[in-house]
């Protein structure tokens, strides 16, 4: 878990001015996702349920590890 806001985190700091088109699509997609990601979880905490089932988590970290790799590899 500590892994995947970190590299949120990351994403989120990431500088747009050096980015392709391609990779500024995906870096706003991506940013989207977190903020929705993160707004779901303050719903459900909100409404004291459990954030995020942990399958649903550990298929989110796996795609996010993909495309910060594939991010890093294009820059």
């Amino acid at each position: 878990m500590k892994e995947l806001l970190a590299e949120e985190r990351e994403i989120m700091m990431m500088r747009t001015d050096g980015m392709d088109e391609d990779q500024l699509a995906w870096w706003n997609e991506a940013k989207a996702d977190i903020i929705a990601r993160k707004k779901a979880a303050r719903q459900a905490r909100a409404q004291g349920e459990s954030p995020m089932a942990p399958v649903a988590m550990d298929h989110m970290m796996v795609d996010h590890i993909w495309e910060l790799l594939w991010l890093k590899h294009c820059l």
